[in-house]
Formats: structure tokens, C-alpha cells, sequence
């Protein structure tokens, strides 16, 4: 069994029955890219997910996976792909830096950059 950490940079199909997306790596627990020499990619049943994938979201992933080569235009990628992987899960930002870049970037906070989320943060902090 295989572990990674991933940043979703694209949901290529979500249909009726199936879903794939694919991401950056990241470091384990953290927001930082982990390398920029390979991508994760997960083809899974809709109902084995926890949520919905969206881009900006931070997802753990443990499975049985194949490597791949992927063109992305000059470069070729390792792809690491999992194929209705064990276990999923969509992991929160656990530091106030991580969370202010997810809320900066996720769609579903429209309207807040990375100035007001972080000033958000620092005022939910002021009042612990």
C-alpha cells in the first residue's frame, strides 16, 4: 500500500457513476509541494468519496497505485495513480497559514483573497 498527500489542481471527469481528479503533491500534513517531477491521480466510484473534489482541496490518499508517464506539453510527469484507492479523505488546513491559503483559493469563498483571510484568521486568533 502507497500513501499521498495532494493539493486537487483538476477535476477531469465527474459523472454519473465515476469520478477522476488529480493533484499536486504535498508534503504529509502540510500545504508545501512535495516534488514537481509528479502528479496524483485518483479514479474512483462516486460513492467511495467522502465529499465532492474541487481544486484548492487537500486530500489524503492510501492504495494500491500504478506509475504512469504523462505529457504536459515539453515535460513528461510521473503519474501516480490510484485506481479506487483503500482509503480517502479530505484533510483540513491544519495551520493558520495552510487554512488562509485554502479559503483564498477555494470557489466556495468567493470574494476573499489572501489579505482578508488572513485578517480573518488573525481576528478569530485575537479572541482564543
Amino acid at each position: 500500500m502507497h500513501e499521498d498527500y495532494f493539493r486537487v489542481t483538476s477535476c477531469q471527469h465527474n459523472g454519473y457513476k465515476y469520478t477522476i481528479f488529480t493533484g499536486i503533491p504535498l508534503k504529509a500534513d502540510s500545504y508545501k509541494i512535495n516534488s514537481g517531477k509528479y502528479i496524483v491521480s485518483i479514479r474512483c466510484e462516486n460513492q467511495s468519496l467522502p465529499i465532492k473534489p474541487s481544486v484548492g482541496q487537500q486530500w489524503r490518499v492510501r492504495g494500491v497505485r500504478t506509475l504512469e508517464t504523462v505529457q504536459a506539453g515539453d515535460y513528461e510527469l510521473q503519474q501516480h495513480l490510484y485506481d479506487a484507492p483503500a482509503e480517502m479523505e479530505c484533510t483540513l488546513p491544519e495551520t493558520g497559514e495552510a487554512l488562509i491559503r485554502f479559503i483564498a483559493n477555494e470557489k466556495e469563498f468567493t470574494g476573499i483573497g489572501e489579505a482578508k483571510a488572513r485578517a480573518l484568521c488573525q481576528a478569530w486568533a485575537s479572541r482564543r
